[in-house]
């Protein structure tokens, strides 16, 4: 079986400062629905992805469950755990638990961060994923 191409992507330098490492992705029921794109943040400090609540709403996705959350604020917050298909332009698509928070970026947590090597390249401002 070949072995596939590393994603190589640029830092997003518009939306964050100092730059981060930012994916386009696409959001939708987890049984093909309506599709919204959505700027993703890869954010390692994040146990759970987490997708902006208004992409929730308009999608009209169903909560499954609850989860108390900590931010790093330390406060713990209940949150709505929704099933959710995200789509990664080259690379794969996971069907995943996820909280709705009010963000207008998805956070892209450990829960899909750890299936994949990353290596983030600062002082070039990219980063791959293999």
């Amino acid at each position: 079986m070949p072995k596939k191409t590393p994603l190589i992507c640029p830092y997003d330098e518009t939306n964050f400062s100092p730059p981060a490492p930012v994916l386009s992705v696409s959001l939708s029921t987890p049984i093909n629905g309506q599709i919204i794109k959505s700027l993703a943040l890869l954010d390692s400090g994040a146990d759970i992805t987490a997708i902006p609540q208004w992409v929730a709403q308009q999608l009209q996705l169903k909560y499954v469950d609850e989860i108390t959350v900590e931010g790093y604020d330390g406060i713990p917050t209940k949150k709505f755990i929704y099933s959710v298909k995200i789509i990664f332009p080259n690379l794969e698509d996971f069907i995943i638990k996820s909280i709705a928070v009010d963000s207008k970026f998805t956070l892209i947590g450990r829960d899909i961060l750890n299936r994949w090597s990353i290596f983030l390249k600062g002082r070039s401002k990219t980063f791959r994923i293999s």
